[in-house]
């Protein structure tokens, strides 16, 4: 499920983005919870970005994804919750495109917000 990874077995906690590290995410579980994950060895695809708010779904192994090292992060709808919407996808579509341009030209498609492009973190 959410683009994750095949032949394992991962389980998955999403929730809205309240904080974040270059190697963290914290969220705010639909469980009404403020959890941090460990993400520095995951594979992060964010069609729409990473913000405070986004709803994100992250993969990994283990029973407590406060102490498991998180294998892959998704933005879900690009919305701050699971409640989806055709514009918001329409966007998020607009998105992905402009990844694979970015990538076609050997450019990243991540920005940091407030950052213009050609500079570095």
């Amino acid at each position: 499920p959410y683009g994750g990874s095949e032949g394992e077995d991962y389980s998955y906690i999403g929730g809205s983005v309240t904080d974040c590290t270059a190697t963290t995410i914290t969220i705010y579980t639909d469980n009404e919870e403020e959890i941090t994950l460990d993400t520095s060895s995951a594979r992060q695809v964010y069609r729409s970005g990473l913000t405070y708010g986004t709803y994100i779904i992250a993969e990994y192994k283990g029973d407590d994804p406060t102490t498991a090292q998180m294998t892959a992060v998704y933005d879900y709808t690009g919305e701050s919750s699971s409640e989806g919407s055709e514009d918001q996808q329409s966007v998020s579509d607009e998105g992905a495109e402009n990844a694979d341009a970015a990538a076609e030209e050997g450019q990243s498609a991540v920005q940091v917000e407030g950052q213009e492009d050609g500079q570095s973190a």
